[in-house]
């Protein structure tokens, strides 16, 4: 049967160990949530029935012209009748897909799925984003898992004609054009599938200012293609269950949704999720699942979460856009159903996309960070930098004998004071960490600061005086 149901449906259906079947919709191959493959299985039995119920016919014909065909197709009809019948139980339904996806050419890796990361499916077709070149229709050959609510348009993209209401929005949201411009190139790396940058954005601003609502037309834009992550997913330790991370194959839009105030950034974990290549996850009680990393990650939030570590390892990954309006409930010039507006602009949204994209090709592949994003992020970069507000609350800078202190004196200093902080700082207030001598010392260093090994003392720096660590 297993032999048979291949042959019926090779072209309808793929198995992907770990994950589960996959059937063929004319658009995408879809995961099958709703047993669409039994269906398959009980489709092969009834035309298996039907092949048998034709050979006992043609065994008739023959019986007295070719009796030793007619006993022949007889027996191949007895044989394809009883292999059915012996299947036809929930035990049997599930042998025949046991060994249909193993045996059989239905089986399929999960990194292959969605692997050609400049193709994109929209409504109408499947688009190549290097090349422009459209199909259509739709190839199950390309193993693609994901549409977009968009239709793709060939015209030159003008925003005035195909977005015009997107337009208005970004200009009263987003006032600072260069700003903008970025996004939009942001946006065109999330049609890719593979991480041209190693970023994570950062939305950030308080509340009823827009990016709310650009996070949900971007997801209705992109359809299949944006997800939202796990709150957890940067904010967790390492060792954490990667069930969660599964949601991401495939994707190309990540969205963190609104971390608790207080959450910290794991460094380790920003540096996986868009360090580019292949990430590894599973499902409970599955194996390991290797997929490419293929998103865009953006955290959307009211509070930025800590970044304990302040090399440039993590902090040249972090890209915050500060969203800086704020929109009153009975401002004159809210528009109640906003969010359905646009999301009828879908095909211009995805054009205008797009049209960022070709843009950071013809930038050179280089992202062009205006200036107000390097200042948002710098001011929470310097939030987040313990070492330095430290410095700032505790110590004098200078120069000569009388600013060199003793590198443990300094530590202890600060230490106590971290620790106050941990333990008497409100939840909204940025984090500080203990530290060692070797990481306090490197830490200096990276600020210019000298340490004089022969005399144990950091130059430049002294705790200022009468200056208690109480927070």
């Amino acid at each position: 049967m297993a032999e048979a149901m291949h042959k019926l449906f090779a072209e309808k259906l793929i198995h992907v160990p770990s994950v589960g079947w996959f059937y063929w919709d004319s658009v995408r191959w879809r995961l099958d949530e709703l047993e669409k493959s039994t269906r398959f299985v009980l489709r092969t039995f009834r035309r298996a029935l039907v092949i048998a119920d034709r050979k006992r016919r043609q065994a008739n014909e023959l019986a007295d012209t070719d009796p030793a065909k007619s006993e022949r197709l007889n027996k191949y009809a007895e044989k394809l009748t009883s292999d059915v019948y012996s299947c036809q139980s929930a035990a049997g339904i599930r042998g025949v897909k046991e060994i249909a996806r193993s045996a059989y050419r239905f089986a399929v890796r999960p990194i292959d799925l969605d692997n050609d990361p400049y193709l994109i499916n929209v409504q109408n077709g499947t688009l190549n984003l290097k090349t422009g070149d459209f199909h259509n229709p739709h190839d199950p050959a390309h193993l693609i898992t994901k549409v977009c609510n968009a239709t793709y348009h060939a015209d030159q993209f003008d925003p005035a004609q195909h977005c015009p209401n997107w337009q208005r929005f970004l200009e009263s949201v987003l006032p600072d054009e260069e700003v903008r411009d970025f996004l939009q190139v942001l946006m065109g790396l999330a049609l890719v599938g593979t991480q041209l940058e190693h970023v994570l954005v950062i939305f950030f601003g308080n509340g009823r200012n827009g990016k709310g609502v650009f996070e949900r037309v971007m997801c209705h834009v992109l359809g299949d293609y944006a997800v939202t992550a796990a709150r957890d997913l940067f904010t967790s330790s390492p060792g954490a269950h990667s069930t969660s991370q599964t949601d991401l194959m495939g994707s190309r839009l990540a969205i963190i949704n609104e971390t608790e105030q207080g959450a910290r950034l794991s460094e380790a974990l920003v540096k996986d999720a868009t360090g580019g290549g292949t990430h590894t996850a599973r499902r409970m009680k599955q194996d390991n699942i290797r997929f490419h990393r293929s998103w865009l990650a953006v955290m959307v939030t009211n509070h930025v979460p800590h970044v304990t570590g302040q090399g440039a390892a993590i902090w040249d990954r972090l890209m915050v856009i500060d969203f800086p309006r704020h929109f009153a409930l009975d401002d004159p010039n809210r528009v109640p159903d906003i969010d359905e507006q646009l999301k009828k602009e879908a095909d211009g949204i995805f054009m205008w996309a797009y049209a960022g994209l070709l843009r950071y090709w013809r930038d050179g592949s280089k992202l062009v960070v205006p200036a107000a994003v390097k200042a948002a992020t710098q001011e929470h970069r310097h939030r987040n930098d313990s070492v330095e507000r430290w410095i700032d609350e505790c110590c004098e800078r200078g120069a000569g004998k009388a600013y060199q202190t003793k590198a443990k004196v300094l530590l202890d200093d600060y230490n106590e004071w971290a620790s106050a902080v941990e333990a008497h700082g409100p939840v909204s207030h940025p984090r500080a960490k203990q530290m060692g001598i070797q990481e306090f010392l490197q830490t200096l260093r990276d600020k210019d600061f000298k340490h004089l090994k022969n005399r144990a003392c950091v130059e430049g720096l002294r705790p200022k005086a009468g200056v208690g660590n109480v927070f």
